[in-house]
């Protein structure tokens, strides 16, 4: 439930149930309870949901699936769902530990070898979005949309039930992320930069961007709009490295922020005038809100 709960883009919700229920999971596998009568779809699922919150699940977990050459058992391509799900925990390995390396190669290779069989729909579209879009590197607030159809149904009525909560937050918070962009749009025009700057990227809305990816908690909505004018100003500041100022320019402009002496912005060109304006008062609103 809490993988579904997790893909559907709804466990800001659950944040309290969800880590009670991975502390008690981890205690279990701490006391060598967790993991031993269960299979590779099983042990991969809780090892995935463990590492992903922050809780460190040894890779040895997945010997037992390996054979005495210590490659994974064959036996295991057959199996779809524990394949996928080896895949997904494979990729939460850190450095050094071999066996995930192991287990991200040949559960992709037995996937693939899947498609190339033409298995039915539903599997078919399930090792996609897998290979294609693994959770641990993906958005779920991206990949929702696509999990709100066929993927999860299923005779469980908690399932639906979830579904259709997914829905009606997808659609609030789509809401939300769309007052949010206005209110930069907004904010980046009254601010002129654009206007003064013609050859410097016009892109707020990609900017928005970068926080919607590090900031998905929909609480967390005016922390998202006052994190993207600071990006903004990091590629308008590229633009002036990169495309506009000469070499002294830019060793005054440098010179200026390292001091941080409004002041002195005076001996710059108006453009860089305008812009460490900006730089400043961006720094100055989010500090006294801090």
């Amino acid at each position: 439930m809490i993988d579904a709960i997790q893909r559907l883009g709804i466990d800001h919700h659950f944040h309290h149930e969800i880590e009670q229920v991975l502390q008690r999971q981890f205690m279990l596998s701490a006391n060598g309870n967790g993991f031993h009568n269960y299979d590779l779809h099983e042990v991969a699922l809780r090892f995935r949901l463990l590492r992903q919150e922050g809780y460190f699940v040894p890779a040895g977990v997945f010997n037992r699936f390996r054979d005495r050459e210590g490659s994974f058992r064959h036996e295991l391509c057959r199996d779809i769902k524990g394949l996928i799900e080896l895949y997904e925990a494979s990729q939460l390995g850190i450095d050094g530990e071999d066996i995930l390396d192991e287990a991200r190669e040949f559960s992709s290779q037995s996937l693939r070898k899947w498609r190339m069989a033409k298995v039915d729909l539903f599997s078919d579209r399930a090792i996609r979005n897998t290979l294609d879009q693994p959770f641990h590197k993906s958005l779920s607030r991206f990949t929702a949309r696509n999990l709100l159809g066929t993927d999860f149904q299923g005779t469980n009525g908690w399932i639906n039930i979830l579904q259709e909560l997914a829905k009606m937050d997808f659609n609030l918070v789509q809401s939300l992320h769309q007052k949010e962009i206005a209110h930069i749009s907004n904010w980046w025009k009254q601010l002129g930069l654009a206007k003064e700057l013609e050859f410097a990227r016009d892109q707020p809305m990609k900017w928005y961007i970068w926080s919607m990816a590090c900031l998905t908690d929909p609480t967390l909505s005016e922390q998202r709009i006052d994190l993207t004018k600071p990006i903004s100003l990091i590629y308008i500041i590229d633009d002036i490295f990169d495309v506009y100022g000469t070499l002294d320019e830019l060793t005054l402009f440098v010179q200026v922020v390292e001091s941080w002496d409004y002041a002195a912005s005076d001996k710059l060109p108006y453009y860089m005038k305008i812009c460490f304006k900006a730089l400043d008062d961006i720094t100055n609103e989010i500090s006294q809100k801090v």
